[in-house]
This record gives C-alpha cells, sequence and structure tokens, in this order.
C-alpha cells in the first residue's frame, strides 16, 4: 500500500504536467481579442490575456512542486527499503496518506480546469483532455479517498504536538520526530503571526515569506484542533479523547490540506534552490543553470506560494490566526499578477523542458510540439475525417441501428 502510494506522489506531476503542455500550447496559439479594441490588426494570443495567465501560471507552478514532493519522498521511501538512517516507517506512512488524498484531487481539478481553459477544443476528445481526465479520475479514489486518508495526518501531527508540549516522551526523540514532519511545530514562539504578515507584506515576492506564513498557519491549526479535540471529549464523551478525536473528522482534514500545501511550497523552494546551485545539484561536470533559469524557478515558486495565499481556504484562515492582514492580501493578489506575466515569456520552455511525446500528449490536436501548433484548426479538422463514425460508409448502417433505437420498450 504504502508503495502504490509513494509511485502516485512521485507520478502525480507527469499527469499534471501533460494538462499543462497542451493548455499552454494552445494558449499561445489561439488568437483571440485585441490589446486595443479601437485599433483592430493582429489579434492576440489567449496567454496574453492577464486573465488567461491568472487562471494557468499556478497550475504550472503545482506541476514543478509535485516533480520535487515526488522526487524527496521517493528518496526518503527507497531509503527506508534499504535500511538506511532516515524517514520512519510511521512518518512515511502518515504523510503518503496526506499527500495522496491532496495531490490526487488538486491533480484532478488541474486537468479539468486546464481543459475548460482551451474552450470548446478542449472539450474535443481530439484534445486529449478529455482522455487525460478521464483516465486520471480513478487515482483520487483507489488506495483510500481523501476524508479516510485526510485524519490519518492529522492524528499523527497531533501525537507529536502533544509528545513536546507534554514532556511524556523523550524530548530528543519528539523534537526529531517534529522536525522530521512537521517543522512548523518547532518555530522559534516569538516569531509569530504578527512577524510573519509583516515579512509578507514587505515581501510579497518572496516564496520564503509565503512559506512562514503557511507554517504559521498549519502551526495554528494543530492547537486549533488540540483544543477542539479537547472540548468535545469534555463535553460529549466523558473525557475520551479517541471518540472525540474520531469525530473531529473537518477539523482535521483542514489541517491536513493545509500541511500539504506547505509541503508543496518547501519542496518546490528546496528543489529550486538545489538546482540553482551549480554543478552539484546536476552532478559532476554538470554545467550550473543559467540566471533566466534560476529566475523561472524562483516565480514558479512565488507564484504557487502566493496563489496559495489568496485562494481556496488559506486567505481565511491566514486573516483569523493574523498571519495575513487585508493589505498585505491586496499586495499579494498584486503581486500574484505580476508574477504570471514575468511567466508569460517563459511558458512554452516550461513546458517543452517535461519532453513530453506526442504519444504520451495523446496525440493531442492542440497541444503538439512539432511547431506546427499553429496548424491545430486544419489537424482537428484532418483527425476528424480518420474517425470511421465521419464515413461516409457509415450512413449505409444508419437503417439497421434506427431500427434498434426505435424499438418498442414493451
Amino acid at each position: 500500500m504504502l508503495d502504490v502510494r509513494a509511485n502516485i506522489v512521485s507520478g502525480a506531476s507527469k499527469a499534471l504536467a501533460k494538462a499543462c503542455t497542451i493548455a499552454v500550447r494552445y494558449s499561445i496559439n489561439r488568437k483571440q481579442g485585441y490589446a486595443n479594441p479601437s485599433e483592430e490588426f493582429e489579434e492576440l494570443s489567449v496567454l496574453d490575456h492577464p486573465t488567461q495567465q491568472l487562471a494557468v501560471m499556478p497550475w504550472l507552478g503545482l506541476c514543478y512542486a509535485l516533480h520535487f514532493t515526488g522526487l524527496r519522498f521517493r528518496a526518503e521511501y527507497e531509503k527506508f527499503l534499504r535500511g538506511e538512517a532516515g524517514a520512519s516507517l510511521s512518518f512515511l506512512h502518515a504523510e503518503s496518506s496526506c499527500l495522496k488524498a491532496f495531490i490526487t484531487q488538486r491533480v484532478n481539478d488541474g486537468i479539468e480546469a486546464l481543459r475548460k481553459l482551451c474552450g470548446g477544443h478542449g472539450y474535443s476528445q481530439l484534445s486529449g483532455l478529455p482522455e487525460l481526465s478521464a483516465n486520471y479520475l480513478a487515482i483520487a479514489t483507489l488506495e483510500g479517498t481523501q476524508q479516510v486518508l485526510e485524519p490519518q495526518f492529522a492524528k499523527y501531527v497531533l501525537k507529536l504536538a502533544a509528545d513536546l508540549e507534554s514532556g511524556r516522551a523523550d524530548p530528543a526523540k519528539a523534537r526529531a520526530a517534529a522536525l522530521e514532519a512537521a517543522p512548523y511545530l518547532l518555530d522559534d514562539p516569538t516569531q509569530g503571526p504578527a512577524e510573519a504578515a509583516q515579512a509578507l507584506e514587505a515581501s510579497p515576492e518572496d516564496p520564503a515569506a509565503q512559506l512562514r506564513c503557511l507554517g504559521v498557519r498549519c502551526r495554528d491549526l494543530v492547537r486549533g484542533c488540540a483544543r477542539s479535540v479537547a472540548q468535545r471529549a469534555a463535553r460529549d464523551f466523558g473525557g475520551d479523547a479517541r471518540q472525540a478525536l474520531a469525530q473531529s473528522g473537518v477539523a482535521l482534514g483542514r489541517l491536513a490540506r493545509a500541511h500539504a500545501e506547505w509541503v508543496l511550497l518547501r519542496d518546490l523552494l528546496r528543489g529550486g534552490e538545489a538546482v540553482a546551485g551549480g554543478p552539484s545539484a546536476g552532478g559532476p561536470g554538470q554545467p550550473a543553470v543559467s540566471p533566466p533559469v534560476r529566475a523561472a524557478l524562483a516565480d514558479l515558486a512565488s507564484v504557487l506560494g502566493l496563489h496559495l495565499l489568496t485562494s481556496g481556504e488559506g486567505p481565511g484562515q491566514l486573516l483569523r490566526v493574523g498571519a495575513l492582514t487585508p493589505a498585505a492580501l491586496g499586495r499579494c493578489e498584486l503581486a500574484l499578477e505580476r508574477v504570471c506575466h514575468r511567466l508569460r515569456s517563459e511558458a512554452a520552455a516550461l513546458v517543452d523542458a517535461w519532453d513530453l511525446s506526442p504519444a504520451q500528449l495523446g496525440h493531442s490536436a492542440i497541444g503538439a510540439g512539432d511547431g506546427k501548433a499553429l496548424e491545430y484548426a486544419d489537424r482537428l479538422l484532418e483527425y476528424a475525417g480518420r474517425e470511421p463514425l465521419n464515413s461516409p460508409d457509415f450512413k449505409a448502417h444508419l437503417p439497421a441501428i434506427f431500427k434498434l433505437t426505435h424499438r418498442a420498450k414493451m
């Protein structure tokens, strides 16, 4: 089971990369709208529209985050299998539960969102996106659903927090376990939500400041869950914490999702820094990456962090705990638009870097990488012409089909 979940985590990036590749290539080559409606000359690429950039780029950032998280988790799991010192089995089980639940849902959502961003062409089977979506859909259900897996991780983190605060466990072992699974539990208590909010407001595009805010949110959710379970146990279950914990799945799910977001941004930030670190990152004799690549990786981390801070459950939770102010939220929203605009010029290279073959893209008519993407309309017609149902010979079979479909039901 753990091996299957490890494969799911490490393989998620490739599934989302396929959808990102098709959507980015289509968005670059599809022309629609004008920069200045009063001067209708050449139409704009769809990806030149800020709204399309804001919709596409966060998924591209998530795609790379999944890549680095998959590499890191797979390495930790294989290290455990070899019997080497490293991640514990309990941690691997807990984090694989958390990541599998979160990642499969997000990848499914991402494929569907990117399909819609390709308009009517994305709805066509010839785009490759409907088949990709249908094939990945089952992954969100097999090996445990979100509602079952999320509480497993949250319970593990609550136990770590209790061991740290109670002193019942060996302090060194408790700190080591927390450092492995949830380092934000060990953050300096004097550097709380207010300090995180100030750092973010000063540098909203800084992924490190974004990660700090997400860590503060996780720490607050851990404490909130612990208080909620204790109160529920005393109020409803005569002090039985196990029963109270079993009835706290909603709060535990919030904690697990917040942790997954923190992990993804942390791994993308670390992975980008490692790749940009020079020859040692790429192996002996490998050249250091160029400054534009470093800048693109930094922007990917920034766009993901800003997206997490300004969408979904993030803003409400961060505002409540004080790790985000209304002013900082406004700055983050503007910063997200800026970073998405910067990534526009790198989008084609960032999807080409996955080196996906036409077969891996389902021979997509709108996401081809053969240099003829502008001819996607002609390719759609060509593919449609190959469809047996569009063959003139098909008409000879229509009478028999109509006879079957109009047969009396009684």
